[in-house]
């Protein structure tokens, strides 16, 4: 994927992701994070550029296309961009899936369906205490993040964009979250990890990309990352 996107957030990023492989964005917060899964995922254009996913360019896709392509998140926020709280589980895991008629519609949802595909991710996924009726508002955190990885590995997954996924959970939830992504990526996705936590870049990464200033000013195996090197990438010595 190589964008600039319009005015100064992103500035002629590119970089390349291989299947069976974890890339780490390290790098602080406010420095084109947001923008560049905004560009990733269709919800802002690229001024210049192209975005390709297994041969296929999706610089012009719409959101529900780049899914469709295999292109799934995480995102930062897991209620304000990834669950709707008032909706039960079942509705949730649905959300992505009604357009395409999984479930029946437009008009006629097969709820049946929705219930045991549900109750089937809270078993997979291990979602105690939950049933695919329980509101999306009363899960605590790891619960939460446990229902967005349930909908975001399903089937079709081919690179997993994951923004600060452990982000506010324990660390009994925060370790089920990374092996979930592990799991992923050696099943033959690729997962673009982007984080402020550098121990998490480092732990799950083969490769670490550091970001400043809305571009990426270095990239490394991730044994041959120091934090001499990150630092200096960091205060703009490329």
């Amino acid at each position: 994927a190589r964008a600039t996107a319009h005015g100064q957030s992103l500035n002629d990023l590119g970089f390349e992701l291989h299947i069976g492989e974890i890339l780490g964005i390290a790098g602080v917060g406010g420095n084109g994070q947001e923008e560049l899964v905004a560009c990733l995922l269709g919800l802002d254009r690229a001024g210049a550029g192209a975005i390709v996913l297994d041969g296929e360019d999706l610089s012009t896709a719409r959101p529900d296309q780049r899914r469709e392509a295999g292109l799934r998140v995480i995102p930062s926020d897991r209620f304000d961009s990834g669950l709707i709280r008032e909706l039960s589980i079942a509705d949730n895991l649905a959300l992505t899936t009604v357009a395409s008629g999984s479930f029946g519609g437009p008009f006629l949802l097969r709820r049946r369906a929705m219930r045991e595909k549900a109750a089937e991710a809270i078993d997979a996924f291990d979602i105690r205490g939950a049933t695919p009726e329980r509101p999306a508002s009363l899960l605590s955190g790891g619960n939460a993040q446990k229902v967005l990885l349930a909908r975001e590995l399903d089937h079709g997954l081919k690179v997993l964009i994951a923004h600060s996924p452990s982000r506010g959970l324990d660390m009994k939830a925060a370790e089920f979250v990374r092996s979930a992504i592990r799991g992923a990526v050696e099943a033959g996705a690729a997962c673009l990890l982007i984080s402020e936590d550098l121990q998490e870049v480092m732990s799950l990464s083969h490769r670490v990309a550091v970001m400043n200033r809305g571009r990426i000013a270095g990239c490394r195996q991730t044994g041959d990352v120091t934090p001499e090197w990150i630092g200096g990438l960091l205060a703009g010595h490329a």
